[in-house]
């Protein structure tokens, strides 16, 4: 979306560099990558910061170039942001395809300006999720200096002046009086199972990731659970890899997800490594971003050693039944950390959230080792005030 602003920008400046058909064809192409839900697929799935990065280029795209398509999209995406910060867990964090914590906040703002109803509206969601003290509220804390000055800094300053300027285009304001009539149902995304009711607690699952989940009592008390990582030697294998291959079956209060684990080895960095690295880049760059990515982010899930995930809530517990196959007695099974294995350079280094997966919640788990593999059990408990 980035490139579809710069190649507007460059045709207005000089209209013979970029023909109308090209860059006809590529904005089609570019807005028919959008779900209906109004998020943009991101590593195959959605990520709320970087569908709000792409909220700010679908604005510069329509300031230069002032086609309705361009405003509508945005409204879309505004629309599944606003909606998903409302979930009553915050920030999503290890439950999107590629883990951000942040929004941009430039094109959020950029609708305070439409009329009277979007002002409430933007007002809201900015409180929400940024002066917010809910458990995973987003926060810049996590954000590395390479993203802020890469584009989250610029976003800031842009936003800071929106806001400050009491500008109010009247030729999108009539459009967007009424919110656009979108489905309520988050399923295309992968993050479903969310429970309300007078019962406790609610449950957030991810069922693209093998049921990677949060967990809220209420405000003093949550948890969140990110599978398994297996280590054998100095190979791992996780749970928590994004597909769209597990198979998922999901009945009151109960969700059942089962594929197999993702293996990843870590590639300790060098001088000479690095060095080889920028060699290959000079010679073959184009190529080698394909290869890199098939290595490091798109891994093909492991059929050696299957898995499956049963999620319970009973009553005020959570009960979690995890089996996972072909493992050796050796092998060394612990809880997924925060940080995802899978290489993702857009998610934060650190977040407050890396030292309180659990909140006045009480943790217990037991393996057992067969002949076909290893099954745990796993029982989450509110920790009642004294």
């Amino acid at each position: 979306m980035a490139g579809l602003a710069a190649l507007a920008a460059l045709r207005k400046i000089q209209p013979s560099w970029v023909s109308d058909d090209a860059f006809s064809s590529l904005a089609t192409r570019t807005l028919g990558q959008q779900k209906e839900d109004g998020w943009f697929p991101e590593y195959e799935g959605p990520d709320l910061g970087y569908l709000s990065v792409t909220l700010d280029c679908l604005w510069d795209l329509y300031e230069i170039t002032k086609e309705p398509m361009f405003f509508e999209s945005a409204c879309r995406s505004f629309d599944f942001l606003d909606e998903m910060t409302q979930l009553p867990f915050g920030g999503l964090g290890m439950h999107q395809a590629r883990n951000t914590d942040y929004l941009v906040p430039y094109g959020l703002c950029r609708f305070s300006a439409v009329s009277r109803s979007w002002s409430l509206r933007v007002s809201s969601l900015l409180e929400r999720v940024y002066m917010s003290s809910a458990p995973y509220a987003v926060s810049f804390d996590s954000i590395d200096d390479r993203y802020l000055c890469h584009y989250i800094g610029h976003s800031l300053i842009r936003a800071w002046k929106t806001l400050a300027s009491e500008q109010n285009p009247s030729d999108v304001a009539a459009r967007a009086e009424t919110k656009p009539n979108l489905p309520a149902s988050l399923k295309s995304t992968g993050i479903s199972g969310i429970v309300h009711s007078l019962g406790h607690p609610s449950i957030l699952c991810c069922t693209h990731k093998g049921g990677t989940f949060t967990c809220l009592w209420n405000s003093r008390s949550w948890m969140a659970d990110y599978g398994w990582v297996v280590r054998r030697g100095d190979r791992l294998w996780s749970t928590h890899g994004w597909s769209t291959n597990w198979k998922v079956r999901v009945v009151e209060n109960e969700w059942e997800i089962s594929g197999h684990l993702f293996p990843h080895q870590e590639s300790l960095p060098s001088p000479w490594n690095h060095l080889v690295l920028r060699i290959l880049a000079l010679i073959s760059g184009r190529y080698l971003i394909g290869w890199l990515k098939q290595r490091l982010i798109f891994k093909a899930a492991d059929k050696h050693l299957p898995c499956r995930r049963i999620i319970r809530r009973v009553g005020q517990c959570v009960e979690v039944e995890d089996w996972i196959g072909n493992i050796l007695p050796s092998d060394v099974i612990h809880p997924a950390p925060r940080a995802s294995i899978r290489h993702v350079a857009s998610a934060d280094t650190w977040h407050p959230e890396d030292f309180t997966l659990l909140q006045n919640v009480e943790r217990i788990s037991k393996q057992n080792q067969s002949k076909d593999g290893r099954l745990i059990h796993t029982r989450y408990v509110e920790i009642k005030p004294a």
